[in-house]
């Protein structure tokens, strides 16, 4: 837990000031309690610092993982109330997107069998009059990962 040698100038000063000390210099070995107290301090900062980061970081983390649930959830809902309308035939494009992004929030129909209709146009826009009799699906994500 104390400062490296060889990146600290205290760690540095602390080296010379033990290697004085074996040398019995009666200065540095009066001095190094002291320095050791506040190198032991800076460890516990550190330590300090690194807990509360990595308790930050599992914070994120719960959150982030507790969205994707609640996203999951919600798409799950919406592919139950778009199961009876997949069958019929809807006037929209083929998607020609090549990028690597999420069907489920695309305007288009996609080559592959998919268990959600396209997006509505309208209810990403916010103005949907149809509601639940709409025939395109109005996922909704909340994790910012979708």
């Amino acid at each position: 837990g104390e400062c490296d040698p060889t990146y600290s100038i205290f760690g540095k000063a602390l080296q010379l000031l033990r290697n004085l000390a074996d040398k019995r210099v009666p200065e540095a070995m009066a001095a190094l309690p002291q320095f050791a107290e506040i190198d032991q301090a800076k460890a516990r900062d550190r330590e300090a610092r690194r807990s509360a980061w990595e308790a930050e970081q599992k914070a994120q983390m719960d959150t982030k993982q507790r969205k994707r649930e609640e996203c999951q959830q919600l798409r799950k809902i919406e592919v139950e109330r778009c199961q009876p309308l997949l069958g019929r035939p809807l006037r929209t494009g083929e998607c020609t997107n090549c990028s690597g992004h999420n069907a489920d929030f695309c305007t288009y129909k996609h080559f592959e069998t998919r268990d959600l209709p396209p997006h509505c146009l309208h209810f990403s826009k916010g103005n949907c009059r149809n509601g639940d009799a709409c025939w395109f699906n109005h996922l909704r994500c909340s994790c910012g990962l979708c």
